[in-house]
């Protein structure tokens, strides 16, 4: 089995993000996946990723 990834082909501009997009589900990994999303999208669009702890 493997993640499921954040995009899906031929749908452009469009990120899932939940607790179904990881192994496993559930809380801690949807928010450790929306940090990875955050990070992707940063990445994407030329902005410096910070996230506060």
């Amino acid at each position: 089995m493997k993640n499921l990834g954040f995009t899906l082909p031929g749908l452009a501009n469009f990120y899932m993000h939940g607790q179904w997009v990881a192994l496993g589900g559930g809380l801690p990994p949807a928010g450790f996946n929306g940090r990875a999303l955050a990070r992707i999208l940063c990445k994407k669009h030329g902005k410096r990723f910070a996230a506060a702890e």
